[in-house]
């Protein structure tokens, strides 16, 4: 939750700041905050990178560049994942 002057946002820390998604708003009113309800709740959104490396079980990515190089159908050209997974690396600790 952020808090500034026109009230809160909720933003999903998962995502680097750059490129923060902001998941809802609320406005203060009488000293609580009332959710904005048509903020982008019914909104599914996630890179196709990151979405690709959670579907095939966290494949590593020369096993990706592999997939799309011919190897498997379907894949994307913009499958290959270019920033590290949180989950990869706290799984190699």
């Amino acid at each position: 939750l952020i808090f500034d002057e026109n009230g809160c946002r909720i933003v999903d820390l998962a995502i680097e700041v750059p490129r923060q998604h902001i998941l809802g708003t609320a406005t203060q009113y009488n000293g609580l905050y009332r959710l904005n309800r048509r903020d982008h709740w019914a909104m599914a959104v996630q890179d196709v990178p990151d979405l690709w490396h959670r579907r095939l079980g966290h494949l590593r990515r020369g096993s990706m560049k592999l997939l799309q190089d011919g190897q498997g159908t379907g894949i994307p050209s913009d499958a290959i994942t270019k920033t590290d997974c949180v989950t990869c690396l706290k799984g190699k600790q």
